[in-house]
């Protein structure tokens, strides 16, 4: 049920109206609620928007939001954004930006092992596998010494 500039009866938030409209596959319908949604809440409905249009293979609607959450809400783009998109050399640099952070991070190493694959770069893909294993195996070895001591 909807309704609504003085028919009143609106029952659901827009929000929630998206969000149903979605589990039904109603996803052009999804979008409009999502398009009402931004007016009350941008920042928290970027995303939805972004995953809406990719769903409704209108990927240059989604390339849209993104530049316009990233210059006017200044928000940092997120890796997820450029991975629906499938934008995937620059997801990958956001990647190794937050590698420079933190060497171990899980998440960062198995982003980019993704965009390595959907690049179909396997040599940058192979030599990640390989460090990540001689990685584990030096744990390993470190964890049976001091086991052993």
């Amino acid at each position: 049920m909807e309704l609504d500039e003085n028919g009143d009866i609106k029952l659901f938030s827009s929000r929630t109206l998206a969000k149903i409209a979605e589990n039904c596959n109603a996803y052009a319908k999804a979008l409009y609620y999502w398009e009402q949604e931004f007016d009350n809440n941008p920042r928290d409905t970027i995303e939805q928007l972004i995953q809406t249009n990719y769903g409704l293979q209108q990927p240059e609607a989604a390339e849209g939001i993104l530049e316009y959450a990233k210059k006017n809400m200044l928000l940092d783009s997120t890796e997820d954004w450029y991975e629906k998109l499938q934008k995937w050399p620059e997801a990958l640099k956001i990647y190794e930006k937050k590698q420079v952070n933190d060497q171990k991070y899980h998440a960062v190493n198995n982003g980019k092992l993704n965009c390595y694959r959907n690049l179909m770069d396997w040599e940058k893909f192979s030599q990640l596998i390989d460090e990540l294993w001689n990685d584990h195996i030096r744990v390993m070895d470190t964890d049976q010494k001091t086991r052993t001591k």
